[in-house]
């Protein structure tokens, strides 16, 4: 045999005997846990850092957070494990940063005209008209604590599991985190403000400044710009007279602004939050997030209220989606719009150690959809709320596959949602991880939506053709 030959052969050998160690070394079981108090889910491993196709999510429910993340044959999987093989795709829960829950009882307003600012619509006599159906609420802390509690249902059925903008009521401390006081992972710092420019308001401006600088509070939430006249615009620059265009600020809306306000925005790390819906039935038109993005911005994007908004995340991802088509050019891909509501809004308040992504020492806070397309991102574009298979806060199960939720041991506690007449699943509106007693924290949702419809008999479901199933009816 020749000398090349012989090379050549064991070239052959050595390259066919590495493919093997390869594929040995890919294949082999690295981790395995104990513990009965661990939950692994298997399926498609999607945030804005990982992509898994084939993936497997480790959670510890006695501290409500997740242990490992990783290829499914990564891992080995105990006779003593729970495990469940959901062949779904595994996000984040998904943050809503802007929205006024308190409200989202109210029926749905659609003016049949457009506006040039938020203080013109605010004064029209039909949406005084529909105010007035709030009333009785604001009368009363125990409907307004309910009308808050079915907002965080709305939002939890297409996978938030954070919401910004309710009130600070302990009887909110249970179900979806509330992003401005009791999220559940760190200390409230997080100062609001609806209407920045009242005088009242512009005279806190000194002492927001000061508890941002002393660490007393991290980020203060403003609605601003929002509108499509130079006096919207103007907010801007009379906020920054009064030293509160700094870091620290996110801004909500913007509609007015332009490229000169998106770069003062970026040279102070202000966050942004982009409610389109909201402001194209109001406006005509929305926040220019594609030149935010090309500005440096890092944007969410959120419902702001079903009023003129979306009832949910699900339906303002694919809101978006078409207004980048048709008035950005496609300018965002499916995962920044993804990222717009997982990692960026916990980026801009603050939470990125503990939510908005899938990583190991982080909150165990998922959502898991059907799998309709490989794309885990451009996956949300095809699927509705019939598709939420299942939605967990800390560890713990409150909505999805009924299925799911006897797995979880919930048969005795959870309530029965009929999506489009004949698609049923569980919720369970109680959070047994909570260790204080909190009033109101026992009441099904039979019973909210009892009382908010004697109170309010025009209420709006928790999303369109979703009802509460019970005694062989479903309920509107």
């Amino acid at each position: 045999m020749k000398k090349s030959k012989i090379i050549y052969a064991i070239v052959f050998l050595l390259f066919i005997t590495s493919c093997y160690f390869v594929y040995v070394e890919k294949n082999i079981v690295q981790v395995s846990f104990k513990g009965s108090s661990l939950i692994f889910i298997s399926g498609h491993i999607a945030d804005t850092f990982t992509n898994i196709p084939d993936g497997i999510i480790v959670m510890d429910k006695s501290t409500g957070k997740i242990k490992w993340v990783g290829e499914k044959n990564r891992i080995e999987i105990l006779p003593e494990n729970f495990y469940l093989e959901s062949k779904g795709v595994i996000y984040p829960g998904f943050i809503d940063s802007h929205n006024h829950p308190s409200y989202n009882f109210l029926k749905r307003w659609r003016p049949d005209e457009v506006f040039q600012n938020r203080y013109e619509w605010s004064r029209k006599k039909d949406y005084k008209e529909l105010m007035v159906g709030r009333k009785t609420f604001t009368r009363s802390g125990d409907l307004m604590l309910v009308a808050e509690k079915y907002a965080e249902l709305k939002a939890l059925i297409s996978g938030t599991t954070m919401i910004q903008g309710c009130s600070l009521r302990s009887g909110l401390k249970t179900l979806v985190r509330n992003m401005d006081h009791y999220n559940r992972v760190v200390d409230d710092h997080i100062t609001t403000s609806i209407f920045p420019l009242q005088p009242r308001e512009l005279k806190r401006a000194p002492s927001i400044v000061h508890k941002i600088e002393s660490g007393q509070s991290k980020y203060h939430l403003v609605h601003l710009g929002e509108g499509i006249d130079e006096s919207s615009k103007e907010e801007f620059y009379t906020l920054k007279e009064n030293g509160l265009i700094r870091p620290g600020l996110v801004i909500i809306h913007g509609t007015a602004f332009d490229k000169e306000e998106f770069d003062i925005m970026a040279e102070n790390n202000i966050g942004l939050v982009w409610s389109p819906m909201s402001n194209y039935v109001l406006y005509g038109t929305g926040t220019k997030a594609d030149i935010a993005k090309q500005c440096g911005l890092t944007i969410s994007l959120a419902p702001d209220w079903s009023i003129t908004g979306s009832d949910n995340m699900l339906d303002e991802f694919k809101f978006a989606w078409e207004v980048n088509l048709k008035q950005f050019n496609g300018f965002f891909t499916e995962k920044d719009l993804f990222d717009m509501m997982t990692w960026n809004p916990a980026k801009i308040t603050g939470f990125e150690e503990y939510i908005g992504a899938l990583k190991p020492g982080m909150e165990a806070d998922i959502v898991i959809y059907s799998k309709k397309d490989s794309n885990p991102y451009k996956n949300l574009l095809h699927c509705n709320l019939t598709d939420v298979n299942l939605v967990m806060i800390k560890a713990e199960p409150f909505y999805g596959e009924i299925e799911y939720l006897e797995r979880f041991g919930k048969k005795e506690d959870y309530e029965i949602l009929a999506i489009n007449k004949d698609i049923k699943k569980a919720i369970d509106v109680t959070d047994p991880s909570l260790e204080e007693n909190v009033p109101d924290s026992e009441m099904r949702l039979y019973e909210m939506m009892d009382t908010l419809i004697k109170a309010y008999p025009e209420t709006l479901p928790l999303a369109d053709g979703v009802g509460l199933y019970q005694n062989k009816k479903v309920l509107p």
